[in-house]
């Protein structure tokens, strides 16, 4: 009897031994030295319609994947180019880079800013996966540009990776190419100053908002305030209470219990242009002596330029207000009040777009886990030959 007792052990420990196994093998768990090839890579882009005098400014680009993975453009660039003497166009070392270091490491005399009549420029964008697990392959990753067919990078001309295996950056070569000759001329005169006064920020819940902006100084003469408006601010509610009051609708009170943020939407007169400096990367280029005034306050974030240069967008950049009930609390704040607070709220924005961007935080603690995962598998065995030893 006691014979039998014991067999049923053994049987009974092998049997969770290799139940555990299985379960624990069977767990989404990547190991090191595997990686999936990309099959394909899609990339679009809104195209911009340079000329010369206008400064290089980044692209807004998609990426799409099979299978679906993280791929990103971290930069682009653009490289002044000349006819060699056998017929065929070469890089010069004038360059102009979206990312600010990589352009900060370029020497001065060779920082491309802006187009120039009588040159030849090419425009490159790079491409990074920001997923674990997978890779460009030079022999299966086929890649497409505006639903142009680039081919595999090991048969294309226009596509390049940072190295032959384990690929997970690549460059995409002559995505278009600008011919400017010594005739091409603008007569547009470049806006280079913006000044907005006679803002209401004095909401309140028992009035319809009134808008009162205008353009004053020269600003007058170049540019109208085509509209106004306040968003509330709803990030986080749930569900999300939206609000929009604009210039153009019907006069309305802001709603109760709520935020708003003001934003203006100006466009140049004919003959006038906004200057490209006014967003570089949603910012105005430091040291181009271009300015944004409203209400006697300086600004120089969350600004941005329409294709054409015809339209300036500045939204969200002060503090936001919040609505009086009819009595005097609750005033909102003006001045340099609003330009302090509102440059808080871009630094912490940046630290936590930073930090959503860096999509491969953890990996560390995620090889930890694998580890811990593969020693435990190994030491089931061995477990069990202990207790059915000690049990035999």
């Amino acid at each position: 009897m006691q014979t039998q007792n014991n067999a049923l052990r053994k049987l009974f420990i092998l049997l969770i031994g290799i139940c555990t196994a299985l379960s624990l093998a069977t767990t989404n768990v990547t190991f090191a030295g595997t990686s999936t090839s990309i099959e394909k890579v899609d990339i679009n882009y809104d195209k911009i319609d340079y000329k010369p005098g206008d400064a290089p400014r980044p692209t807004f680009w998609r990426t799409d994947s099979t299978p679906k993975c993280l791929v990103m453009v971290p930069y682009e660039t653009w490289t002044e180019i000349k006819k060699a003497p056998d017929g065929n166009w070469v890089g010069t070392t004038n360059h102009w880079y979206s990312d600010p270091e990589m352009m900060d490491k370029v020497e001065p005399e060779h920082r491309l800013t802006k187009f120039e009549a009588g040159k030849s420029y090419r425009h490159d964008v790079y491409l990074e996966i920001y997923d674990d697990g997978y890779i460009f392959d030079g022999d299966k990753t086929n890649f497409t540009l505006a639903d142009k067919n680039l081919g595999v990078p090991n048969k294309s001309s226009q596509v390049a990776l940072n190295t032959n295996t384990n690929a997970t950056k690549a460059i995409i070569f002559e995505v278009e190419t600008l011919h400017f000759d010594n005739t091409t001329t603008t007569t547009d005169k470049v806006i280079k100053s913006v000044n907005i006064a006679n803002v209401n920020t004095d909401l309140t819940m028992s009035e319809p908002v009134r808008f009162s902006g205008k353009a004053v100084g020269s600003s007058a003469e170049q540019i109208d305030i085509k509209e106004e408006a306040w968003e509330r601010f709803a990030f986080g509610e749930d569900p999300p209470i939206e609000d929009i009051i604009k210039s153009t609708d019907k006069p309305r009170a802001p709603i109760k219990g709520g935020r708003y943020y003001y934003s203006i939407v100006l466009t140049a007169k004919d003959g006038y242009v906004f200057s490209d400096d006014f967003s570089n990367g949603l910012r105005i280029r430091e040291g181009s002596g271009v300015s944004f005034t409203l209400n006697g306050v300086s600004y120089t974030h969350a600004i941005d330029i329409s294709p054409d240069k015809k339209t300036l967008t500045v939204w969200e950049f002060m503090q936001p207000v919040t609505p009086k009930d009819g009595t005097k609390e609750g005033t909102a704040k003006t001045g340099q009040e609003q330009k302090d607070d509102a440059d808080k709220k871009v630094t912490d924005t940046h630290v936590t777009k930073t930090s959503v961007e860096n999509p491969k935080t953890g990996e560390q603690e995620n090889a930890l886990y694998t580890y811990l995962i593969i020693a435990f598998l190994a030491m089931i065995p061995l477990l069990t030959y202990r207790l059915w030893r000690k049990n035999a």
